[in-house]
């Protein structure tokens, strides 16, 4: 694609956005977005594996059909692993994946509230088998998964800025230019509407995203007339959060840190 209005010396002048839990914050911190595959990392695949292995033996399959299906895809090879198709979008487990939507980002490091879909799905059939079976799971070596499980973990979204155009694919695999060309279209269009219109321009990291090129924001909620809203707030680890607004030169100056757009009015 060609440079432009969204592409300056091969690198986007958008930032990009990733769901999350502070869980995974230290290590993203040290080797960047995507440096690491948390699901080989922490011992996610392999008690997912464990999991389906112990269920299969004992004939349990059929009581958890979804968890099992889950556990299935966490513990492929991922040099095999076909793309999963779930809730609208596509992905492998293990890739880090981003978006241009802040809602996306949200809304996933929402949904679970361990930050990662694998660790949710293992753990949850995990708590399954421990309820059902508690003498199958003694038996096994579930600590690594069991501890991560009790860390206390708050959601959060990561903005990577200035991501280098070749660093990317499609989330459904394959090159980038139709998703880049929603981008590119959204920028010119309703600022309003940008944040919805992309919902579904998704990538995934081929090459991570060193660490100064992160910023890291807590999703906090704030009570509103019509309901509670997620805020973004600036993380500082071990600190309280600070309000914060993007202020990236590169970044469209409609794109607000805040969604859906509020006023700051954080104390400091």
């Amino acid at each position: 694609m060609e440079e432009g209005t969204l592409i300056r010396n091969g690198r986007l002048t958008v930032s990009l956005f990733h769901g999350t839990s502070t869980l995974f914050y230290d290590s993203i911190l040290e080797s960047g977005l995507g440096g690491r595959n948390a699901v080989e990392d922490f011992g996610i695949r392999a008690a997912a594996r464990l999991l389906v292995e112990v269920c299969d033996t004992h004939e349990l399959r059929s009581e958890w059909p979804l968890e099992m299906d889950a556990c299935d895809k966490i513990a492929a090879d991922p040099k095999k692993q076909d793309l999963i198709y779930t809730s609208g979008f596509s992905f492998r487990y293990g890739g880090a994946y981003v978006s241009p939507s802040q809602a996306t980002a949200i809304r996933y490091a929402l949904l679970n509230d361990c930050g990662s879909e694998a660790l949710a799905c293992t753990l949850k059939l995990l708590r399954k088998l421990s309820n059902a079976r508690p003498d199958l799971v003694t038996r096994c070596d579930f600590s690594i998964i069991g501890a991560l499980a009790q860390k206390p973990r708050k959601p959060l979204v990561i903005e990577a800025r200035d991501i280098e155009v070749g660093s990317l694919r499609a989330e459904q695999g394959g090159g980038c230019n139709n998703a880049l060309r929603l981008i590119e279209d959204a920028l010119t269009g309703d600022p309003e509407i940008y944040d919805l219109w992309l919902q579904q321009a998704n990538f995934e990291l081929v090459k991570p995203a060193p660490p100064h090129q992160l910023r890291f924001y807590e999703v906090m909620k704030r009570v509103r007339a019509d309901g509670d809203h997620p805020v973004l707030e600036l993380f500082r680890p071990n600190h309280k959060p600070e309000c914060a607004r993007l202020a990236s030169r590169t970044q469209p100056s409609f794109t607000h840190i805040l969604y859906p757009p509020v006023d700051c009015n954080c104390e400091r």
